[in-house]
């Protein structure tokens, strides 16, 4: 939901074509290979799962749906974190933000002695957001760049 993006571009090709290129394909982003295959009537990117699957690494799942029209297919990329991997990154999300309504709370109290108290928890909400934010720019976001980059070079 929060980490979910969409992504839509048309290819000069029919359907069939489109199929053909992507089917059974390999690309490797980060040192991880992404294998794509079809499941009802949907194309799937997703990492390779016998290939360094243990270094805590965030991975993308993508799902293409193909629609021809005319003589070119739309393609419309859904990608979302993979079920084992979103854990993480929501625990963080819900840890900041009880950090930053712990803030809030002692900001509202409005005692002077609680002022560091709000002022060091909105630091440390504001920190570990920007650390969590920046390490998924730098994984995550990444991949999916990456990967939307590979499948327009292969459509176009």
């Amino acid at each position: 939901m929060l980490f979910s993006r969409k992504y839509k571009f048309s290819s000069n090709s029919r359907l069939t074509e489109v199929k053909n290129r992507l089917l059974g394909k390999h690309t490797t982003v980060h040192n991880f290979d992404f294998e794509i295959y079809e499941d009802d009537d949907l194309l799937h990117i997703v990492p390779n799962r016998e290939l360094r699957d243990d270094d805590g690494s965030v991975l993308p799942v993508m799902h293409l749906k193909l629609n021809e029209a005319n003589q070119q297919t739309d393609v419309q990329v859904v990608s979302e974190l993979r079920a084992q991997d979103a854990g993480g990154p929501y625990l963080v999300l819900v840890f900041t933000l009880l950090l930053l309504l712990g803030s809030a709370a002692f900001y509202l109290i409005d005692a002077k002695e609680f002022e560091i108290f709000y002022l060091t928890t909105l630091g440390l909400g504001v920190l570990i957001f920007s650390i969590f934010w920046i390490k998924m720019e730098m994984g995550y976001f990444s991949h999916v760049r990456k990967l939307k980059q590979y499948l327009q070079s292969m459509l176009n």
